[in-house]
């Protein structure tokens, strides 16, 4: 949990993370960078209430995202999506299940 602030986050190679990657920030900009990950968590969950997340995953994995923005948009590989729904990226190795709830700001995921 952050309060206030920036948060990032960058994988070294050959780095492990366990079933659940969860990220809670009140107010302030992440940026994670899960590309050196050899073994994704089954879920990554984020949560902001005023700021922009911008997560990039390995090009093997897949993606299963379920998002909901009050203001704000939702950026998926080169597709602009808003408000609440679901997204699909369901060719990859592994199927990482991505929930992303964001106040005011907005969310790239790639």
């Amino acid at each position: 949990d952050i309060t206030s602030g920036n948060f990032k986050l960058v994988t070294e190679r050959d780095a492990y993370i366990d079933e659940l990657l969860k990220i809670k920030m009140t107010s302030g900009n992440s940026k994670i960078d899960l590309t050196g990950v050899n073994n994704l968590p089954d879920k990554i969950e984020i949560t902001v209430t005023s700021g922009n997340v911008d997560i990039k995953l390995p090009d093997w994995a897949g993606m299963e995202i379920e998002y909901d923005v009050t203001t704000g948009s939702v950026k998926i590989k080169d597709e602009r999506v808003q408000g609440k729904g679901k997204y699909n990226v369901d060719t990859g190795e592994k199927i990482v299940k991505v929930t992303v709830r964001v106040t005011s700001g907005n969310v790239v995921v790639r």
